[in-house]
């Protein structure tokens, strides 16, 4: 089914001894979140779930193969544990292949509006510089970008992150739209 590679690196402990270590490097998936919904947006305030599906391929059933109770989901990929995986698997991408859905709390993925951004920002620059306008907050979004997404459009990155009942770890990155409240404090 799944096709799978290892490295072998050799850890030297002193100059007389070498221990080998053998890393698996993660077996990359292709996920989509929310993937019934075009834009994907989520709201980081909410209470509720967002479903993730995790695609299956002529090599990999994911639906078969998935370690469901080792994924995590978030901005990291390591902030929500999986809440639960559907029965039923579905074609979602039109493959003809099907695929696995999982569910996550919105509220433990670690995604952020612009607007708590922002108060975090405005505490550690002070509330009177930051309502003087001496604090450039075009420079701000862009130093942020790369933690948090693109703050101007509130596209982040979304990580999935798990293994396959073999033990071996999996990856699987996506693009969500963050919403909720968008104003700036």
């Amino acid at each position: 089914m799944m096709k799978l590679w290892s490295i072998c690196v050799a850890v030297v402990i002193s100059a007389a001894a070498a221990v080998p270590l053998v890393a698996q490097v993660p077996f990359e998936v292709q996920i989509e979140i929310k993937p019934e919904e075009d834009p994907n947006g989520l709201n980081p305030q909410s209470e509720g779930v967002i479903p993730v599906a995790i695609f299956s391929t002529s090599d990999f059933d994911a639906y078969a193969e998935v370690d469901e109770e080792s994924l995590r989901f978030g901005r990291r990929g390591s902030e929500a544990e999986v809440t639960w995986c559907s029965k039923n698997a579905e074609d979602f991408n039109g493959d003809g292949i099907l695929d696995l859905v999982c569910f996550f709390e919105v509220e433990h993925a670690g995604f952020e509006t612009h607007r708590q951004i922002l108060q975090q920002l405005r505490l550690v620059f002070g509330a009177q510089n930051w309502n003087r306008n001496q604090v450039d907050t075009l420079a701000i979004r862009q130093a942020i970008a790369p933690r948090y997404g693109n703050a101007t459009t509130g596209d982040a990155e979304a990580v999935l992150i798990g293994r396959t009942l073999a033990g071996v770890p999996l990856e699987g990155k996506g693009v969500v739209r963050v919403g909720g409240d968008q104003a700036e404090p």
